[in-house]
């Protein structure tokens, strides 16, 4: 190996999240199985009958927030470097310094990490593999399980 693949993940890193087809089919699976057992219920039909509504709200909702990141808390992009720390780019287009919170889950097929922006929010973004690269996936998540292991010393 030379030196340059040793210290490619000291360089900062930049994804662009684009939208989860991977993501967008796991989240309709589990919501069409909350919307048969809303169904399979014991309650009077009109209350069956909202709470299929209300589980296809949520899963466009979701879909919105969490596969695409077009709503106004979804997490666009995500860059790190040593000077800056963390920034986060939600979906108004605007960059904004972040902390990343711990926990955050990592693992092979998904990322799910948190952010305080400077505004004091929270916001976070579910990475699925489909989302990046396979470069720029396993770069985010070295770089997360190096900041993690950061905070915990």
């Amino acid at each position: 190996m030379s030196y340059n693949s040793l210290t490619k993940f000291e360089q900062p890193l930049r994804v662009e999240l684009g939208a989860s087809r991977l993501l967008a089919v796991a989240a309709a699976a589990w919501h069409m199985l909350a919307a048969a057992a809303c169904l399979l219920a014991t309650l009077p039909l009109s209350v069956r009958l909202l709470l299929v509504a209300l589980t296809t709200l949520h899963y466009v909702y979701f879909l919105r927030a969490r596969a695409s990141a077009q709503t106004g808390a979804a997490v666009r992009a995500v860059a790190w470097d040593n000077t800056r720390g963390w920034q986060v780019c939600c979906s108004d287009g605007s960059w904004q310094r972040a902390e990343l919170r711990i926990p955050v889950f990592v693992s092979v097929p998904l990322v799910i990490m948190r952010f305080r922006v400077s505004t004091g929010r929270t916001c976070s973004a579910m990475v699925v593999a489909d989302r990046l690269s396979t470069d720029e996936f396993r770069r985010l998540r070295v770089c997360l399980l190096q900041a993690a292991r950061a905070n915990r010393k």
